[in-house]
């Protein structure tokens, strides 16, 4: 009993080791845990989810992309002109879409050119 009076932080006695307290450690640990993952999915994962094309809008995404390949096929019929047809693409749907606010990314609008070029190919 000498050391608990010396040490009353480090001593505890046998009984407060009981079952109730480490009950008590370990849910509040999972309750720390749970409230640490809540905060990262309503930053992350929301936003993320929000951000998302509806199949209605995506549809329009590709109806402008084919008709921006097809208006960049016509001004440069001769072969050679990939970069400055796909440049011409990219910029008329980035300033018909992202006009007012990122609305598509870069890597988006690169996607929906690609696609067009396969569909105009087939």
């Amino acid at each position: 009993m000498q050391i608990a009076a010396c040490y009353p932080f480090f001593y505890m006695e046998a009984e407060s080791f009981g079952i109730e307290v480490i009950m008590n450690h370990t849910f509040e640990f999972i309750m720390g845990v749970i409230s640490i993952l809540s905060a990262i999915v309503t930053y992350f994962i929301v936003p993320y989810i929000k951000a998302g094309i509806s199949s209605e809008k995506l549809e329009q995404y590709q109806e402008w992309a084919a008709l921006a390949v097809k208006t960049a096929e016509m001004l440069w019929a001769e072969t050679g002109h990939g970069t400055d047809k796909k440049a011409y693409a990219a910029d008329f749907l980035d300033g018909l879409f992202n006009a007012k606010g990122e609305v598509l990314t870069k890597e988006q609008i690169n996607v929906l050119i690609e696609a067009a070029v396969q569909e105009l190919q087939h």
